[in-house]
């Protein structure tokens, strides 16, 4: 096992350390012991899944979740192996908690980008978190992302590729790849530029124009461009952030 399957592996152990005796997981658990920048990003990533574990805790279940779930079985695509590691319980707890913000979407005008954007910024607020490649451009990123076989796509804002960058991430949001890279803005503040893709949301063609939110500090903007959704989020004022759309 190479440092990078360990840590693909290890997206899909489940925070409260119940998989830690299973020998899936146990080499990969060797490298935690043995690396510590991977101990690091290992640490951190159990913090953001706990945040998440929380967030979905606190969400009310809706009446017609067991009808959701049936219907998104069969219209959508398998997951991901990673994420049926750690035990049919995660993977129940992954559709769960992708059926309550797939419901979330629907019938909601003006807040259709609420979930992704409650999930974007319990990401920020956690403290430490990494990167999963640092580069200082966007050319890096790209090619580090393109030997993984994942799409690195800014959509219309492509001009922020001549930004210089801190790092990206690959992440898992009910199944469904998100994508996350950080450009740093000339006056030294960040911008940070989350991909969703291959969504599938209820009227996508409703999300084009972009959605602005000011909340606690923070200036969210989303908007979709074909199955994908994106979103730009950083400590920084509309007016500041709405020249880099």
């Amino acid at each position: 096992m190479t440092r990078e399957e360990a840590k693909f592996l290890l997206r899909a152990y489940r925070p409260d350390g119940q998989d830690a005796g299973l020998p899936e997981f146990a080499r990969a658990l060797e490298w935690v012991d043995q690396d510590p920048e991977l101990k690091q990003w290992f640490e951190s990533e159990n913090a953001f899944d706990r945040a998440m574990v929380t967030k979905v805790n606190q969400e009310k279940v809706p009446e017609d979740l067991l009808a959701s779930i049936l219907v998104a079985n069969k219209v959508a695509r398998p997951p991901r192996t990673a994420w049926t590691l750690g035990g049919v319980k995660w993977a129940v707890a992954v559709v769960f908690a992708g059926a309550i913000l797939m419901t979330a979407l629907k019938g909601r005008g003006n807040d259709d980008l609420a979930p992704f954007r409650s999930d974007v910024m319990a990401h920020l607020k956690v403290p430490g978190h990494q990167f999963d490649f640092e580069a200082k451009n966007f050319s890096e990123l790209k090619s580090w992302m393109d030997a993984r076989d994942v799409k690195m796509d800014v959509g219309p804002i492509d001009h922020l590729t001549s930004l210089p960058t801190h790092g990206c991430k690959i992440m898992d949001w009910g199944g469904q790849i998100v994508t996350l890279i950080c450009f740093e803005l000339p006056d030294r503040r960040n911008v940070h530029l989350f991909v969703f893709h291959e969504m599938q949301m209820a009227d996508p063609k409703g999300l084009e124009e972009p959605l602005w939110r000011e909340e606690e500090g923070w200036t969210t903007v989303g908007w979709t461009t074909g199955s994908d959704l994106f979103m730009l989020a950083g400590q920084i004022p509309k007016q500041d952030l709405r020249q880099y759309l």
